[in-house]
């Protein structure tokens, strides 16, 4: 399994589907604006020449905010999103990590020792909760 910095997604086809079969994200142009900028990065997951993973990231000071993380659906349960986050504390060993997601998510934060809190409902019926893992 390789992990992938990718500098520009605009004309990788594969990043787009990904983004729009795993993420569910339609408005692509606005993801590549988003990972345009030079404090956001994003990294695909590869395994037998096939993206099976990624995550994009924002870094701001001492803190790493989770914008977007997913797993190819034949690839949940492996621990692969598990891998990808321990990566990043790797790379970043002295960094918080942020990320805010909803309940369908909120238990693989939990799994992974990330402090949790209610954000309520930010939208009509969808709760968000606030992730948030110090550093060692």
């Amino acid at each position: 399994m390789k992990f992938i910095s990718i500098d520009n997604i605009e004309n990788n086809s594969r990043i787009k589907e990904f983004f729009k079969n795993e993420l569910k994200i339609s408005n692509i142009n606005e993801v590549y604006t988003y990972y345009k900028e030079e404090s956001n990065k994003l990294c695909i997951v590869v395994k037998n020449g096939k993206i099976v993973g990624l995550i994009g990231i924002s870094i701001v000071k001492n803190k790493i905010i989770i914008k977007h993380i997913a797993v190819e659906k034949n690839m949940q349960r492996t621990r692969l999103g598990e891998n990808i986050v321990k990566k990043l504390l790797i790379d970043y060993p002295s960094f918080y990590i942020e990320a805010e997601t909803d309940k369908d998510s909120v238990g693989f934060y939990r799994y992974l020792d990330f402090q949790i809190t209610s954000l309520g409902e930010k939208y009509p019926g969808v709760t968000r909760y606030k992730c948030i893992l110090k550093p060692s």
